[in-house]
Formats: C-alpha cells, sequence, structure tokens
C-alpha cells in the first residue's frame, strides 16, 4: 500500500511545498506513482510560490513549454540570468534565445528530478546522468540541444556561478553530416518569374517577393519583416537590420527589383498604417509571417512544372544560395560574398563553395603524369 504525501497546512509555507514535491518525487522515482502526477504537483507548488511573492494580479502564466518544465524558484532565476545577461559573451538575436532557454529548462528539470537542487550541488556525474536520460527524448536534435547546454555551463564558468568549467563534462557529437542544397538555376527563376499573373493583386505581391528573393539573397524573414523606410528611392539602396543576426545590411536596389515594389505598394497594397510593406490583403494591420513565403515558392515551383517531392528540400533559402553561387561564379571574393549576404562570420559562406562545380573543376588536379610532375616543378 502507498501512502499519500503529507499535504502541507492550511498556511502558506514554501518548506511545506518544498518538502510535499520532495516527497512525491521520492514516490516517482521509486515506482509507486507515474511521471504526471509528479510534474502537476511540481507546477502547482511553483504557481503558489508565484502568487505568494508577487500576488494575484497580472500574474503572466508560463508558456507550454516552460509549464511542462517548471523549475524550482533558484534554477529559473539562473535561466533568467542566462538569457537576461548571455547578450554580453556572445552576439545572439533575440529570436534565438526561446529555443535556447527551452533546452536549459528541460536539463535543469531533469537535474532536479535526480535530486540536484542547488547550484552548488551540480556535478560532472550529474551532468552526465542527466545527458543520458534527456538524451532518449531529444535524439533527433540531440547536436542542437546539446551545444545549448554546453554554452550554458560555459556561461556559468564564466559569470562566476559555478568553480568548475563543467562544458568538459558534456560529451562529444560525431562531424555533423553536410548536405549540400542547391538552389535554382536561371532559368528555373525565368520560369518561376514568368508564371505569376502580374495582373492580379496577389500576383504583384508574389512577383515583388520574388524579384527581392533572387536579386538580393535576402532571408524569408527578413523579407516579410521590410518596412517602408526599409527603401531607400533616392540612394536606390535596401536598408535592414537582419532578424537573424541583428547586424545592418546595406544591399542594391536594382531597377527592375524596385519597379516590382513599387507596383505593389501602389496597385495592390491594402490601405494600412502598417510600417510594414508586405501586409495582409484581409488584414491590413497585420503584416505576413515566414509562413507566406514558402507557400509562394511552392505555388510557383509547381506551376512552373520544377518541384518534385523525389529532390532534396529546395524552398526560399534557394534563393540566396541561387544568389551566392550566382557571386561566386562571377568571381566576386568571398569575404564581398559574405557582406553582401550579411553573414555574421566569413564561414558561413563557405557552403556556397560546395555548389559552384565550374569553380571545383578548376581546382581539380589532372590524372596525367605529365602535366601533375609540371605543377610540382613549378612549386
Amino acid at each position: 500500500m502507498v501512502l499519500a504525501p503529507k499535504m502541507p497546512s492550511n498556511k502558506y509555507s514554501l518548506a511545506d511545498l518544498e518538502e510535499l514535491v520532495e516527497e512525491v518525487r521520492l514516490c516517482h522515482e521509486h515506482g509507486m506513482i507515474c511521471v504526471q502526477p509528479y510534474r502537476f504537483i511540481r507546477k502547482a507548488a511553483l504557481l503558489i510560490q508565484k502568487y505568494c511573492e508577487k500576488g494575484l494580479e497580472k500574474q503572466k502564466f508560463a508558456n507550454a513549454r516552460e509549464s511542462k518544465f517548471a523549475l524550482s524558484n533558484e534554477f529559473g532565476n539562473l535561466v533568467d540570468f542566462y538569457v537576461d545577461n548571455i547578450g554580453e559573451y556572445l552576439s545572439l538575436s533575440a529570436s534565438t534565445l526561446p529555443s535556447r532557454r527551452g533546452s536549459i529548462r528541460s536539463f535543469l528539470a531533469q537535474l532536479e528530478q535526480q535530486g540536484v537542487k542547488r547550484i552548488e550541488d551540480i556535478t560532472r556525474t550529474a551532468i552526465n546522468e542527466c545527458i543520458t536520460q534527456c538524451a532518449k527524448k531529444y535524439s533527433p536534435g540531440s547536436r542542437g540541444w546539446l551545444d545549448n547546454i554546453r554554452q550554458f555551463l560555459w556561461f556559468l564558468y564564466e559569470a562566476g556561478i559555478t568553480e568548475e568549467n563543467f562544458r568538459y563534462a558534456m560529451p562529444d557529437m560525431p562531424p555533423k553530416k553536410r548536405v549540400v542544397r542547391h538552389g535554382f538555376s536561371e532559368s528555373e527563376v525565368a520560369g518561376m518569374l514568368e508564371a505569376v499573373d502580374r495582373e492580379s493583386w496577389n500576383g504583384k505581391r508574389d512577383y515583388a517577393f520574388l524579384m527581392i528573393a533572387s536579386r538580393t539573397g535576402l532571408r524569408g524573414i527578413d523579407i516579410v519583416n521590410l518596412r517602408l523606410a526599409s527603401i531607400d528611392w533616392y540612394a536606390n539602396e535596401i536598408r535592414i537590420s537582419q532578424s537573424k543576426t541583428g547586424n545592418a545590411l546595406s544591399l542594391p536596389l536594382e531597377p527592375a527589383v524596385g519597379n516590382a515594389i513599387a507596383d505593389y505598394i501602389l496597385n495592390s497594397r491594402p490601405k494600412s498604417s502598417s510600417e510594414y510593406i508586405f501586409v495582409k490583403h484581409y488584414d491590413p494591420s497585420e503584416h505576413y509571417s515566414t509562413k507566406i513565403s514558402y507557400s509562394i515558392v511552392r505555388k510557383y515551383m509547381v506551376i512552373a512544372g520544377i518541384y518534385d517531392k523525389d529532390k532534396p528540400y529546395r524552398g526560399m533559402h534557394s534563393f540566396r544560395r541561387s544568389f551566392g553561387k550566382s557571386l561566386l561564379e562571377s568571381s566576386v571574393p568571398i569575404d564581398m560574398i559574405n557582406e553582401l549576404l550579411g553573414h555574421a562570420d566569413i564561414n558561413s559562406s563557405r557552403p556556397y563553395l560546395a555548389i559552384d562545380e565550374n569553380g571545383l573543376r578548376n581546382c581539380a588536379l589532372s590524372l596525367n603524369l605529365s602535366e601533375t610532375e609540371g605543377i610540382h616543378n613549378a612549386i
């Protein structure tokens, strides 16, 4: 017979709550109950604690992912401290922080299930056990999850929170298999642009979208986030702050691209006070999300007859690949390509070298022995 844990009194006590959660955790570890009741009790205890600290008014409920990995007050504050201060150590965009927060919360929640409740109690053994348990849940995306945890442990050491750099307790991953994803050929891009009905309102929008993507190499998220102020019509430039890196980027505005944007704004864009260029036709107060970019590309790939589900996936980013490849084939230096693509690190432009087939052919050594000897003699 399993005895129910002792319930706290009707007066709030943090010690009683922690004792209750600990007793339920032990019941779970000994197989007396499944994990779900333990999670419910832990979430309820955390919510009661927040109510007592901040009151009932304007309580912000955690999202589904955070409520799933409810943490003790100490570990919860540690996650918040990391998110607020990691910018001093690394250049991270705001869009990457939610996924990192989720990874760290799952890691710390697993540590708590193992009985580690304080920062001082974290050990290499506890980390190894935690990684072993979590690897079963995150096997498809374990590389990214492990990288987030490794960086978090490094941050704790750099910030002086832990005396030992526990990042070295993390297991190494095998080298990632690189998949070379080709972009669109010139004929394929031309076919997609020709397939657009430029007389319809959505056709004008789609044509402007495709022209920007094919002639500038901008990411889909940066296109949907283009603002009216992003276009300098006098200087013929597109100026944005990249969503991925946060870095400023200035690109030349080709006449054909500018004409497509102007045609959409003047003849298709609904009346709206929004600062964004691309706004929803049926709700002009809102601008599009990145989902529209994938649907546009897919639509015109099908119309142009170049969509093949059996081939490697091609989407909005394929225009970026094509743009980088065309620059490379035009003998544009890699540092200039890096600048035009808005990469924060020059190594981010290296994958584009793999799709320059003609350039790779010129780098190949001949199998003719006499020619090879001539090269060695010249060296």
